[in-house]
């Protein structure tokens, strides 16, 4: 209360809660030399309740936290992802922007866990983890589907950004030198699969399908790598147009 008028009389009630103080309230009494008893007892039933509304505003903020995300990585979870994922669409639909969905998943992960131990698996999980938040934005959103599935909801991001950041995404992982109690843990690969709205037109839950069939082919053709559905797309095209150069050749 340091800028307040020097003529006046200032009171700071603390706000506390369970034993907790969570706040401050400042009150301002212009042109007065003393504050009335009532006024004071006022005040202090006020702060009061606003100690125990800000206390259970924060254990409910918390909860939902909880609830929406992963307790491993910190990441968000499954649910937000399919809460998120129906909004960011819809407002790319009216604000005709583009919105990018990468699906990841960890190349042989399950070794890890067969040959070092349940802790090695969840120590790469969050090292992992911990690299998408620092290669994504601040508006994307990173989300663990389950086990080494995950995903990032990338608004405003077109297809030639978008496959930017999966390979990046894909250098920076194949490069990370992880260590558990002294122990190299070997390299450690990520697959990609990716699709951007509108270059593929359909609702969420069919953006989520291409984006897998995306990352199945990243897999089959050797993993460590992403595929953008365009690109896929592109594959299957010169497959066909292949297929069909052969059946209509003259026989010799």
């Amino acid at each position: 209360m340091g800028d307040a008028i020097q003529d006046g009389q200032t009171l700071c009630v603390p706000l506390t809660a369970h034993g907790n103080t969570v706040g401050m309230f400042h009150l301002y009494f212009a042109h007065k030399k003393q504050i009335e008893e009532e006024v004071q007892q006022l005040a202090f039933t006020i702060a009061e309740h606003l100690g125990l509304a800000l206390a259970n505003l924060g254990l409910q903020q918390k909860l939902r936290s909880q609830a929406l995300s992963d307790p491993l990585t910190g990441l968000f979870n499954r649910r937000y992802f399919e809460e998120t994922i129906e909004s960011v669409w819809m407002k790319s639909q009216q604000d005709g922007q583009p919105f990018s969905l990468l699906m990841l998943d960890l190349d042989h992960f399950k070794r890890f866990n067969d040959n070092f131990g349940h802790d090695a698996g969840d120590y790469v999980l969050k090292e992992v983890a911990k690299l998408l938040m620092e290669k994504s934005r601040d508006e994307d959103v990173v989300c663990r589907l389950g086990g080494e599935e995950l995903a990032i909801l990338s608004p405003n991001t077109d297809s030639e950004a978008s496959t930017l950041l999966a390979n990046d995404i894909v250098e920076s992982v194949a490069n990370l030198h992880l260590e558990l109690k002294g122990l190299s843990l070997g390299q450690l690969g990520v697959s990609i699969g990716i699709t951007t709205y509108p270059n593929f037109i359909g609702p969420p839950e069919a953006l989520v399908k291409e984006a897998d069939k995306a990352l199945y082919l990243a897999k089959d053709q050797g993993r460590s790598r992403s595929i953008h559905q365009l690109n896929m797309q592109k594959n299957a095209a010169v497959t066909s147009i292949t297929k069909g150069s052969s059946n209509k050749a003259e026989p010799v």
